[in-house]
């Protein structure tokens, strides 16, 4: 059982989590390192040959990719990534046993070559490639697999990192949960060979499994990085670090070692520009090749540049409207459906998202796999309907609805505030008045599950491209208040939601989800407004660009010449 494996892998004392980045002079191993003639702290990243960073080159746009980030960059690793844009450029340095398919959240084989479902989807065999390196030369084998996930879900592990127990629920369930913690063992049979042994089949797994947060890194840079204070980011991707600017830039170098097709371009820098205005100067500039988090405003400016390209591809959010069933009137589902009718989710898109995002007629958004592709809500307003559906519960003349909003646009709602005055004008139409309350994004969601709320504006996100992650995270905001006022109908909700789970045949699962999504549009627990899509801005001499719905998008293989 895991409580084995953990005894087996810590000490027990819980005292040995790797530290953080030092802000103090350097060992040997985190020696200065020049860098376009400034100096900055070098990461412990060696080659096998273990060759020092050059100072960088003139290159051009074939040979490097600058990369505009809104975020900071965060020296970081998989387990405790805590933004899209560190994900990313992790993405091209760390890998999986398996990955996602360029462009889908569909599964293929990454590091290992190989996976067989035995037992029902209880165990999963996988049988890694031979030759593959670590960027510090050290081989990957199945010590190496077992090291990784051992690190990250027992927090007694000699090696464990401080919050990486967040994803590793994601990964692999709750250890606190008996429902949810499914994980039961790993087993190692010979040094290319790792079973995965789990309590209860999980059809989301091997979509778990290609996450960023399950990438694979060095052990040994672990354990070297425990010793000398610093932090590593060793893995095996096309793309290996060259250098960190805490909080300003990541350089990354070609992997010349890659096991897999070398990435077509010599070095990716990853630059942290805040501010929106700056980031849309070096894009026009051409001081940026790539860059993303834009509002929809400035996406329609930059798509008129004569040097730029939108691209655009479906992603894995939906912004909704959780409504509270503990106040009245809101306690009906005539009410409930009635404000649903009133929107025109098509004008949302056109007008709040410039065309970037699509109506939510499904509660599914349309990265996510495994879901039968269905309408089920109006795309355009149904205003008649929903005065129709007033009058019958008793509220012809209206009455008033406070809607909270977050302060700041969100990857699922890029038009930020503007979605407030949207509701209030498609609300005054069925003569309810709303009254927008702007929170701070980080108070608003526990506003919804403290249940101090009548109507709120909040996302539903997906980590893994899987309907039961997408539908768990909007139960995770609502459930608090759900379960208190549907006991029955959300106890039901829940079950299916589990069976669905435990669904290998992709067409009864799409047929289990089907049914989930009808009860949902039935009772309206939360109200779906749209699908914002992933987005990339890019230099018009670049090719080989697709958006992946969960913004971790391979750039190794991006290239001179016209995107198709």
């Amino acid at each position: 059982m895991i409580e084995s494996l953990m005894a087996e892998s810590g000490n027990g004392k819980g005292e040995n989590t790797i530290r953080a980045a030092k802000r103090k002079a350097p060992t040997a191993r985190g020696r200065w390192t020049k860098v376009a003639g400034v100096f900055i702290i070098g990461v412990a990243l060696f080659s096998f040959t273990r060759t020092r960073t050059k100072p960088a080159e003139t290159l051009h746009a074939t040979e490097r990719l600058r990369y505009a980030m809104r975020d900071a960059v965060e020296i970081t690793e998989p387990s405790i990534v805590r933004t899209t844009e560190n994900a990313l450029w992790l993405t091209q340095v760390c890998e999986g046993l398996v990955r996602f398919a360029d462009g889908s959240v569909d599964v293929e084989p990454c590091l290992a070559e190989k996976y067989e479902m035995r037992e029902g989807g209880k165990e999963w065999v996988f049988s890694l490639r031979r030759n593959v390196l670590f960027h510090d030369g050290t081989p990957l084998n199945a010590d190496a697999v077992r090291f990784n996930v051992m690190r990250q879900i027992d927090p007694s592990h000699p090696y464990h990192r401080a919050g990486a127990l967040a994803a590793a629920r994601n990964l692999y369930g709750s250890p606190e949960s008996g429902d949810s913690w499914f994980l039961s063992d790993i087993r190692t049979s010979d040094p290319l060979t790792v079973t995965f042994v789990l309590s209860r089949p999980y059809a989301g797994f091997l979509r778990n499994l290609a996450c960023v947060e399950a990438a694979l890194v060095s052990p040994h840079s672990v354990q070297a990085a425990a010793a000398d204070g610093n932090t590593t980011v060793v893995g095996t991707g096309p793309m290996r670090v060259g250098a960190f600017i805490e909080g300003g830039k990541v350089v990354l170098e070609r992997n010349d070692l890659y096991w897999g097709p070398p990435a077509r371009c010599r070095q990716m820098e990853f630059r942290s520009i805040p501010a929106a205005k700056e980031r849309e100067r070096a894009l026009r500039e051409g001081l940026c090749e790539l860059g993303q988090r834009f509002s929809p405003d400035t996406l329609a400016g930059l798509a008129q540049a004569k040097n730029l390209r939108v691209i655009s591809g479906p992603g894995t959010h939906t912004c909704a409207i959780f409504l509270n069933p503990r106040i009245a009137p809101l306690d009906q589902a005539t009410i409930r459906t009635a404000l649903s009718c009133a929107l025109d989710r098509k004008m949302a898109c056109d007008n709040l998202l410039k065309g970037y995002g699509s109506p939510a007629t499904s509660f599914y958004p349309p990265g996510i796999k495994d879901v039968l592709s269905s309408a089920i809500l109006s795309e355009r307003k149904e205003t008649q309907h929903a005065l129709e559906l007033l009058e019958q519960a008793g509220f012809r003349d209206g009455f008033s609805l406070k809607v909270l909003i977050p302060d700041e646009e969100r990857v699922w709602n890029p038009a930020g505030e503007k979605i407030g005055e949207w509701l209030v004008q498609s609300f005054e139409e069925i003569r309810v008045k709303a009254i927008i309350e702007r929170v701070g994004v980080r108070e608003l969601p526990g506003r919804i599950r403290k249940g101090d709320f009548q109507a709120a504006v909040w996302g539903i996100t997906c980590y893994n491209g899987d309907p039961d992650a997408y539908l768990r995270d909007a139960l995770g905001t609502a459930a608090p208040v759900l379960e208190s006022v549907f006991s029955t109908e959300f106890q039901e909700l829940n079950q299916l939601i589990a069976e669905a789970s435990l669904q290998w045949n992709k067409q009864l699962r799409a047929k289990n989800y089907g049914a989930i999504e009808s009860q949902l549009a039935t009772k309206s627990y939360w109200i779906p407004l749209f699908h914002a899509s992933q987005v990339m801005v890019a230099q018009k001499t670049l090719s080989g660009i697709t958006p992946h719905p969960l913004g971790l998008t391979r750039l190794s293989w991006i290239s001179e010449g016209k995107n198709k």
